[in-house]
């Protein structure tokens, strides 16, 4: 039903970590103007893609209109981004089947796959719309919902228009994401294994908590990798399932 979207990195600075990655050899996009941007990419051809997010501290103060409009989980998630520590914080899942209409409405509704989860017995908040203005002019759009517990991936549509590169070139030779590693605590294992039985990048391994323990990537030059937020590691076993 569901497959990994992209993977999120909270950054204390968003201009230094863009410079920084590109510097490694990386093709870094800002999401909007640099001097208003709150997130940046590194995108691949396929497979999942990298954001990184600068949200000041003050912003977890949303939590208490975002409960009253969307449900606590949309509250907490937001307050948990806000204040969460430098690093791997989050995982974004999308629906597996791609929709075919090209009506912006029909490509980024969500409330099919809630109503769906809801029946499911997931808790997530109502969806809530978003969208942003790339320093190029275009404007994206896109719905996201949050599940509870909050340590469970986010569920987010299709962007309109999409934001698929047709050709991208990252001068370290990086080509697409590897591997995903989750740690993952025994209540939350089901939400994987009924959601995403068979991701192609997204793996789970027991742990205390459920949070994103590495990414891997493929085709990059080591050498860009060292010291970075990247895992160089070629071999690891996922201990309850993978593909």
């Amino acid at each position: 039903m569901l497959k990994c979207s992209h993977v999120v990195y909270k950054v204390n600075c968003l201009e230094d970590i863009v410079k920084e990655y590109r510097e490694r050899g990386f093709d870094v996009q800002w999401g909007s103007m640099p001097n208003k941007a709150f997130n940046a990419f590194i995108r691949f051809r396929s497979g999942p893609f990298i954001e990184f997010l600068e949200l000041p501290r003050r912003y977890a103060l949303l939590r208490y209109p975002l409960n009253w409009f969307y449900g606590s989980p949309a509250g907490q998630r937001m307050a948990y981004w806000a204040t969460c520590p430098e690093g791997w914080c989050d995982v974004a899942l999308e629906e597996k089947a791609g929709k075919s209409s090209i009506g912006t409405e029909d490509i980024i509704s969500l409330q099919d796959l809630y109503l769906s989860l809801r029946n499911s017995g997931i808790t997530l908040s109502r969806p809530i719309a978003g969208k942003r203005r790339r320093p190029d002019g275009q404007l994206v759009r896109y719905n996201f919902m949050l599940p509870e517990p909050g340590q469970l991936p986010f569920i987010v549509s299709p962007y309109f228009p999409s934001q698929r590169p047709t050709e991208v070139v990252h001068p370290n030779g990086a080509l697409e994401i590897k591997q995903i590693l989750m740690g993952c605590c025994s209540n939350d294992q089901f939400f994987f294994d009924k959601f995403l039985p068979d991701d192609h990048w997204l793996m789970t391994v027991t742990a205390e908590y459920t949070h994103v323990q590495s990414v891997i990537l493929y085709g990059a030059d080591c050498s860009a990798l060292k010291g970075s937020i990247f895992s160089i590691q070629e071999n690891i076993q996922p201990s309850i399932r993978g593909n």
